[in-house]
């Protein structure tokens, strides 16, 4: 629950936890005329002296119906969304933590869906139930169904009815072949979210079908793809080093992206040639082997490349704030590897940096690993979350086939 603040004592507040960051005398004039100005005269405008998110993002829309149309430019639109979400953050924490604004999403919504989104997100955030990503994903479902709502005439939640959910769903079905059960998930806890805080329908009982799950063959790197692009960070990268090390660290042991992003530089252990961290997904710790090479390439990032900052985290931004690099951007590193080393990569295609873990998964068990000692090393708590693993071994797949041994053949045509 947002406490009520003067907007002028909310940017006083904001500009001093700015210079607090680092930030230098051009950029906060930068980020106040261009995007704190522009918010100030709007609300003045209006008469309001109280910070209002609501009507902030009806700010923030209407700019960026002005960047449509041309009649502002692309760096005063985006320092005016940064600042509404830094202005949005600082009223809610009185802090801020510097990170990148993500684009605008591609699914606009009025200003009043576009609050019922951000509280759905707060919401689902304070229940501590789901990881970022997975929050994400239930936000981008909830805006495409506030978005079908208002495609249909029903400009607030209050006049859902069950068969315009049974709408959405058929709507929706071909865009989410093979997850309508997130999509089921999803809506289930908007219609929670919706009955604590809108006088509307409990929908749920339009979302008790379970449809069959799909089982999608994920792809996996091949040996030769990943020297390729082992070799490809090596040559062709100004940031050689770091990539390099991200990317030794995930093909030795499998990290996911977001535990090697935050990874800190206690993690290393150099005498014990260990990585003591605690899981992101699971919570749990774990302790992996160090590698020669593997810590080898870390130490040269670190001494050669690393700036000398004093963030705790291993890998960092190389530009002003060096903060921790975010798991987006290990992927965005790869996916330019990938265009230098000339490999088959298409939007879509789910070949992305979990393809590390699936490569090492897949060596081990080919390899002859027991399932419980590779369970161990990915560091997952469930035996069963190795399937996925072990469907794409074709050595180990090739074990299940069956002969025609003691099966009694008519016709010559089978053998």
């Amino acid at each position: 629950m947002q406490k009520e603040i003067e907007l002028k004592c909310l940017c006083d507040g904001l500009l001093d936890a700015l210079r607090e960051m680092g930030l230098g005398k051009y950029s906060l004039r930068n980020y106040y005329y261009e995007g704190m100005w522009p918010l100030i005269k709007a609300y003045r405008k209006a008469g309001k002296e109280l910070y209002d998110p609501v009507f902030t993002n009806e700010v923030v829309l209407d700019i960026q119906k002005q960047f449509q149309e041309g009649l502002v430019g692309n760096h005063i639109s985006m320092h005016i969304r940064k600042m509404a979400a830094l202005m949005e953050e600082y009223s809610l924490n009185r802090c801020i933590v510097w990170h990148r604004i993500k684009p605008c999403p591609a699914i606009q919504l009025s200003a009043y869906y576009e609050y019922i989104i951000l509280g759905f997100k707060s919401w689902e955030e304070e229940r501590k139930v789901r990881t970022p990503k997975g929050i994400q994903s239930f936000v981008g479902i909830a805006r495409k169904f506030f978005r079908y709502l208002e495609m249909n005439g029903h400009s607030s939640p209050k006049t859902i009815t069950l068969k315009l959910v049974s709408g959405f769903l058929l709507f929706v079905a071909p865009q989410h072949k093979g997850s309508m059960e997130r999509v089921l998930s999803a809506l289930k806890n908007l219609c929670e979210y919706l009955l604590g805080c809108i006088d509307c329908i409990d929908f749920r009982p339009a979302l008790t079908a379970r449809p069959s799950q799909r089982k999608k063959l994920m792809p996996v790197f091949s040996t030769q793809e990943v020297v390729a692009i082992t070799e490809s960070a090596m040559k062709y990268s100004s940031l050689s080093k770091r990539d390099t090390a991200v990317f030794a660290i995930a093909q030795s042991v499998g990290l996911r992206a977001i535990d090697i992003v935050n990874l800190k530089l206690v993690n290393i252990n150099w005498n014990s040639h260990e990585i003591r961290f605690c899981q992101h997904k699971t919570g749990v710790e774990l302790v992996l082997p160090l590698e020669p090479a593997v810590g080898n390439a870390i130490a040269d990032y670190i001494l050669n490349e690393r700036p000398k900052a004093q963030s705790e985290f291993l890998f960092v931004r190389a530009r002003f704030p060096y903060g921790a690099m975010t798991s987006n951007a290990v992927g965005d590193r790869l996916r330019l590897h990938m265009r230098k080393a000339e490999m088959n990569y298409a939007p879509g295609c789910h070949k992305g940096f979990h393809s590390f873990r699936r490569y090492v998964a897949t060596q081990m068990i080919d390899g002859g690993v027991p399932i419980d000692t590779v369970k161990e090393i990915l560091g997952h708590t469930q035996i069963d979350s190795m399937k996925p693993y072990v469907r794409i071994s074709k050595k180990r797949l090739l074990v299940c086939a069956l002969d025609l041994d003691g099966i009694e053949v008519t016709q010559e045509a089978l053998l």
